[in-house]
């Protein structure tokens, strides 16, 4: 069997701050030399071919912030050579300008928080018509517009197929794109960020049914071929449809990677008929402790099947040393010795056990 390859480069929480940044430095110091040298390191030899950020771009969803980390994401690409059309980016609650329509957001949330509200704001959000009882048409776009210094640097970018509009699977929220890869390869980016506003948000953000459901299918509604990566910002615990969207994404992903929380971690949920895979990045670089934070990131290679279907998976974690380098992370799990971690597919389902006869 011909096994194929597929490299990815997973960052969150760069925290970009332009001229709010007190101490330049600092920040010159872990994105400096020691970066390019890094960089140089990751490459060992081989291309990559996706490089994924989930959310944090920014620190105050600012455009100046957004100019600034496009800087720094445009000399990576560029030393990597890997094409902006392989670069795929979610929002995170840093990437939300909570000065905008403050009011708004706050009804919206309250609404949102009634019991019973989420199913009928989720249709309404997706397919349009009259909003549901107690929430009001005009909330929806001035919501959003927190996030509109995001979603203008994303099509400045040159990537316009990962802001939502008309047309798109969801017309509000999110993304689906198709690789340009010999395999069928699909990138979900689900928006779990568009509801954050305060220092208050877990428990209270949602992704919505319906854009996990239109994202995570196709037109005919079953679940795309091939390997399926999803990317949000927050960890599934901190939404108030984790559990939910959880269960969509362990029928409907492969591999989930987020940021959020400035620990990496990697996990996997095994049920008795599904499992998930989650990767957490880690922060890029931790906005208060700065460059003597044990920032990461990490690098993932996946085997794929003839089908497009995931084999195995070598995850390298990489982190930030206060001594002023970066390198491969063996503290994060005995089962990664010199910070690599390998993941193999096909682990057994748990087996059922049969019901004893009656006595």
């Amino acid at each position: 069997m011909t096994a194929h390859t597929l490299r990815i480069l997973h960052l969150s929480d760069l925290h970009a701050r332009a001229d709010r940044e007190k101490a330049k430095w600092k920040r010159n110091r872990v994105f400096g030399d020691a970066w390019k040298r890094n960089l140089d390191d990751i490459c060992d030899g081989r291309a990559f071919d996706l490089v994924c950020f989930t959310g944090d771009l920014a620190d105050w969803g600012q455009a100046a912030e957004f100019t600034e980390a496009g800087a720094f994401l445009d000399a990576l690409l560029t030393h990597l050579a890997v094409p902006r059309a392989r670069f795929f980016g979610v929002p995170g609650n840093h990437d939300i300008d909570r000065k905008v329509h403050p009011d708004a957001w706050r009804a919206l949330r309250d609404a949102l928080g009634r019991p019973g509200a989420a199913p009928a704001f989720s249709e309404w959000l997706a397919h349009g018509g009259q909003p549901p009882p107690g929430f009001e048409a005009a909330w929806i776009d001035e919501v959003l517009a927190r996030q509109a210094a995001w979603r203008q640097w994303l099509a400045d970018f040159g990537r316009p197929d990962l802001v939502p509009g008309p047309g798109a699977r969801h017309p509000r929220l999110g993304f689906h794109v198709a690789v340009d890869h010999p395999l069928p390869v699909h990138l979900i980016g689900l928006d779990s960020a568009w509801l954050a506003g305060d220092d208050h948000d877990a428990g209270k953000l949602r992704v919505t049914e319906d854009q996990a459901g239109a994202l995570l299918h196709d037109a005919a509604g079953d679940p795309w071929p091939g390997l399926r990566i999803a990317l949000l910002h927050h960890p599934l615990g901190d939404l108030a449809d984790g559990h939910r969207v959880g269960q969509w994404l362990a029928d409907r992903a492969d591999l989930v990677l987020h940021g959020h929380q400035h620990t990496p971690l990697a996990h996997v949920d095994l049920e008795p008929n599904r499992s998930t895979r989650t990767l957490a990045a880690g922060c890029l670089y931790e906005g208060h402790s700065a460059h003597n934070y044990p920032n990461a990131f990490h690098v993932i290679d996946l085997t794929l099947d003839a089908d497009g279907r995931p084999l195995t998976y070598d995850v390298r974690f990489r982190a930030w040393s206060p001594n002023g380098h970066w390198h491969d992370d063996a503290a994060l799990y005995p089962q990664a010795p010199n910070g690599r971690l390998r993941w193999r597919c096909g682990t057994p389902r748990p087996t059922p056990v049969a019901t004893p006869p009656a006595t």
